[in-house]
């Protein structure tokens, strides 16, 4: 059974729609906030899922929440 290259290809376009529309904000700009989180999420499972160690698992969410903690600073400095 075929599948048509319309149907791949309308699904591919949503699907890129759907990815930039979930990183980003309101206005339609990309979130830093959003991209660090997923990187460090996938940092983090993978960690978890290679090494188990907690203790290194606790480091990289630590290191990912100071991270997305730091992005805040753009809503304070003058644009």
């Amino acid at each position: 059974m075929d599948i048509p290259s319309v149907t791949i290809k309308s699904f591919s376009m949503k699907f890129k729609q759907f990815i930039i529309s979930m990183f980003s904000d309101e206005m339609g700009s990309m979130s830093h906030k959003r991209v660090l989180a997923t990187i460090g999420s996938l940092c983090l499972f993978t960690t978890f899922v290679i090494t188990k160690s907690d203790h290194l698992g606790d480091l990289v969410f630590y290191m990912s929440m100071a991270f997305a903690g730091l992005t805040t600073i753009d809503k304070f400095t003058n644009k």
